[in-house]
């Protein structure tokens, strides 16, 4: 018995006039991208489309609906023009699939492909060769510093999350649970967290003086 399979896609968001035809090419393509990361419900793809490489975020389950996908969107379109390095999005795209009784929902989030590598990856390569690692370092506490400064936190800022550059400027993703906050207290424990991770993850201990002058660091770009 053939069951009849229907794919439906809608446009959510979209940033620029040729999203419709990358959205229609990914929502009605059957091979899969090259998958670079999966964790939960959510896969990172990397692909190429009409000469441009792309990163594909799809996320399934997590979701009560379009709210917190439209407000990742939103949030990191907001950071990104606000001077926040993160790879451009381009658009979202809802598919739903039904195939016989079954239904499944999804979203397609894409952005612009920016060269690199995660940082998590990049400590375990790298953490040898302190003058790197503390630079990276440096510039992702700035990078994070313009986040709070622009009254949001990220909420999960870790390594997994940035992504280091061939000239080790850091750029982040995955602002799905982002959210305004005003608050220095909340601020200044994300700081922590992600210092924390460091040392817990990757075996980075810094020295005191190394952790006063990130500490500095994050005030300055703070603007305290």
């Amino acid at each position: 018995m053939t069951h009849h399979l229907k794919v439906r896609w809608e446009i959510v968001q979209s940033t620029e006039k040729g999203f419709y035809k990358i959205a229609q090419e990914l929502a009605n393509s059957v091979k899969k991208p090259t998958e670079i990361a999966s964790t939960g419900s959510t896969v990172l793809y990397k692909t190429s489309l009409f000469n441009r490489e792309l990163l594909i975020k799809k996320s399934t389950g997590i979701l009560s609906g379009n709210e917190r996908v439209i407000k990742d969107f939103h949030i990191s379109w907001f950071l990104f023009k606000n001077g926040v390095k993160t790879p451009k999005p381009l658009g979202l795209i809802k598919v739903d699939i039904t195939k016989a009784l079954f239904r499944k929902s999804f979203f397609i989030f894409i952005r612009k492909w920016s060269n690199g590598i995660d940082l998590d990856n990049f400590l375990r390569k790298e953490g040898k060769k302190e003058g790197k690692v503390e630079e990276v370092i440096k510039n992702a506490i700035k990078l994070l510093a313009k986040i709070h400064s622009l009254n949001y936190i990220h909420t999960d800022f870790f390594p997994r999350n940035l992504l280091v550059k061939p000239d080790l400027s850091v750029e982040v993703f995955d602002f799905e649970h982002s959210k305004e906050e005003e608050r220095f207290d909340v601020k200044i424990d994300e700081f922590i967290r992600f210092i924390e991770s460091l040392r817990l993850f990757h075996n980075i201990n810094l020295s005191e003086v190394s952790l006063k002058y990130l500490t500095e660091t994050y005030f300055e770009e703070l603007k305290l």
